[in-house]
């Protein structure tokens, strides 16, 4: 089958958002992690991670959990879970969250 080019460009770009991190990427979200580099006092995953941040819309969202009678969610990147642990402790549901950076994940 031979697509045209603006496909195949357009069908490259969208793989390469769902590819494997490489060794680099994973380096540099470590170096973050560790370091704390966003210099945010409550976590490490940078501005959007605070729970002042989350509370923007955390009742928007434990509405639609509630009101859709969600029992499974995927949070892809979870970051440090500093918020999302406020919308998750009153509901009855299996979380999954995926990041780039193991120790984070490990640590969450």
């Amino acid at each position: 089958m031979v697509r045209p080019p603006l496909l195949s460009r357009f069908l490259r770009r969208v793989a390469m958002r769902f590819r494997t991190p490489t060794a680099a990427q994973q380096a540099t979200f470590t170096e973050i992690f560790r370091a704390n580099a966003w210099e945010n006092a409550e976590g490490v995953s940078g501005p959007g991670s605070t729970v002042a941040r989350g509370s923007d819309f955390q009742a928007e969202l434990i509405t639609v959990l509630d009101s859709w009678n969600v029992r499974s969610l995927v949070d892809a990147p979870c970051g440090d879970f500093n918020w999302m642990r406020h919308v998750l402790a009153d509901r009855d549901l299996e979380y999954t969250g995926v990041d780039i950076h193991a120790e984070l994940i490990a640590a969450n």
